[in-house]
């Protein structure tokens, strides 16, 4: 009989899952057994994202996302969240900290932060709620301050009428 490695006796040839190979069950006393060539595939994991997340729910690396990404619950961590294009959320966006935008934010809820709402152009939502919205006299008092073009502050009640009202909301010129 030739040896296995005699490939003119025993040519090369791409598996299938139906061929048969040669081996040892251990569980029947090493007795020699014939496996499938699919029998051992499926002993090995897909390496699917469910089977990740299954096994530990974490990952340790970087991951990229090609496609829609469809959620049902929340979303929430820590760190920073890269985005290219356009983000669209239907609800409230709600952040401790700051929110930087470079472009448009739009929202059809409502957007609260404690802290900042950066947009490089515009943010338009149907109501906006900031603990934190600086407040000054009027526009040249904003600017002094250090406030830009396109910034929103509010009046703080020392200018003259009309602005002598605390709270009215006013935008950078």
């Amino acid at each position: 009989m030739s040896k296995i490695s005699d490939q003119s006796a025993y040519p090369l040839v791409t598996p299938v899952v139906g061929d048969y190979l040669i081996g040892t069950d251990t569980t029947s006393a090493n007795a020699t057994k014939n496996f499938t060539v699919g029998s051992i595939i499926g002993l090995t994991p897909a390496n699917t994202l469910q089977e990740v997340l299954t096994a530990g729910n974490t990952a340790i690396e970087d991951i990229n996302l090609t496609g829609d990404i469809a959620l049902t619950g929340n979303f929430s961590g820590t760190g920073n969240i890269t985005r290219t294009g356009h983000l669209v959320l239907t609800g409230n966006i709600s952040g401790t900290g700051d929110i930087n935008r470079t472009g448009a934010i739009t929202a059809t809820g409502t957007i609260t932060s404690d802290t900042n709402i950066v947009a490089g152009t515009t943010v338009s939502a149907r109501s906006y709620i900031g603990t934190l919205i600086p407040a000054y006299a009027n526009d040249t008092a904003a600017g002094v301050g250090g406030l830009v073009a396109g910034d929103f502050f509010q009046t703080d009640g020392t200018a003259g009428a009309p602005l002598n009202e605390p709270g009215i909301i006013m935008i950078k010129q």
